[in-house]
């Protein structure tokens, strides 16, 4: 009878003689393994604990004929019996469950973090840059500032557009003008919305204060008067312009 040990795997050639009764102890030669031989199924399993009807004797397999060769190819009964359990069908690790991540995976991350950062940066600087200019008209000039912010800067654009298309009209202030709203009225007369900016216009050679009216019709504001204000404390019409 062939039989292999369940331990190393080792084989051997069994007599008859040793078989004499159904089950039959026996201790591998090569590593020492007790087993159980079943003469009828011709199986090997190891002994755990002592099982009732079987003898204490014990037969050692290296006074028998040995099969050359200290490894069988051929799987055992429990080998086989171990590659259908569940527990061999379980991945090793959960590494080997995880999904496989793109090549570059760590550079598209620092990517991404590295441009959210900029985002993140470049946004502050903006609100902070318009914070300090808004704080440093606030305390030039309280009133205009207020005013501009109150009216949605709409009087002072038009009368801004004005004074660039004729700015022929203030040559004499030499170079670098500039235009500060000084004071800003809006009134309603008569249904009618009305306002009147006094704007400082100032230059590498002097300064003049201009005074604009300003009537809003079908939504928009439109001059109806400018003037230039004289030493006196009157003011040189400059539109509309007088005929002759």
């Amino acid at each position: 009878m062939k039989i292999h040990c369940p331990g190393c795997n080792r084989a051997y050639d069994i007599s008859e003689e040793k078989l004499s009764k159904p089950l039959v102890k026996a201790i591998c030669k090569q590593c020492s393994t007790k087993m159980i031989i079943d003469r009828d199924s011709k199986k090997v399993k190891i002994v755990s604990t002592a099982e009732p009807g079987i003898s204490e004797e014990t037969t050692e397999l290296g006074s028998s004929a040995e099969i050359p060769g200290n490894v069988s190819q051929a799987p055992t009964d429990l080998e086989q019996e171990a590659s259908k359990s569940p527990s061999s069908q379980i991945p090793g690790s959960v590494m080997s469950m995880s999904p496989k991540y793109p090549k570059h995976r760590n550079a598209l991350i620092m990517g991404v973090v590295a441009l959210f950062l900029f985002i993140v940066l470049a946004v502050g600087y903006l609100l902070l840059g318009r914070t300090q200019t808004a704080f440093r008209e606030f305390t030039q000039n309280p009133i205009n500032y207020l005013t501009r912010f109150i009216n949605g800067y709409e009087t002072y654009k038009v009368c801004e557009s004005y004074l660039r298309r004729n700015q022929k009209l203030f040559r004499g202030l030499g170079r670098d003008l500039r235009f500060t709203v000084v004071k800003e009225e809006i009134r309603i007369l008569k249904g009618e919305k009305r306002a009147m900016l006094l704007v400082k216009a100032k230059g590498r050679l002097g300064m003049q204060n201009i005074l604009f009216q300003l009537k809003k019709s079908q939504g928009r504001w439109r001059i109806y008067y400018v003037g230039i204000a004289l030493p006196d404390g009157t003011y040189q019409t400059l539109f509309p312009k007088q005929r002759s």
